[in-house]
């Protein structure tokens, strides 16, 4: 059911429909927490867990980096009615994603460790 509630959300982003997106990621989120299909397993591997242990990081990095690539290096590049454009948006995610991962790995997750031995009951 998972993949079916896939495209079925897919379908009604094409088609403009928020109401049957929003319906169909319900099914999805509800048919991968109880499935155990090869969408299910796809999503329990290693990069995919690491990446939504790190989403929270790519929230708060991807403004400051889409900010600093704006200012620097991009600066000269319009970001719209270019053929590069999708080129550019790759390597901006990229860096987002590789930034934030390292946030999350080298920040975040051992400063988390460190403030629950801090509060943890003796």
């Amino acid at each position: 059911i998972g993949p079916a509630a896939l495209a079925a959300a897919a379908l009604c982003g094409a088609f403009d429909l928020p109401a049957g997106v929003v319906a169909s990621f319900a099914v999805l989120v509800y048919a991968l927490a109880h499935e155990r299909g090869p969408l299910a397993r796809a999503l329990a591997a290693t990069p995919c867990v690491l990446l939504g242990e790190a989403s929270y990081a790519i929230y708060l990095m991807h403004w400051v980096v889409l900010r600093v690539l704006l200012y620097t290096a991009l600066a000269p590049i319009p970001l719209t009615g270019r053929p590069g454009t999708l080129g550019v948006v790759a390597i901006d995610f990229a860096i987002v994603v590789a930034v934030s991962v390292l946030a999350h790995v080298a920040v975040d997750a051992p400063l988390r460790r460190r403030l629950r031995r801090l509060v943890a009951p003796v």
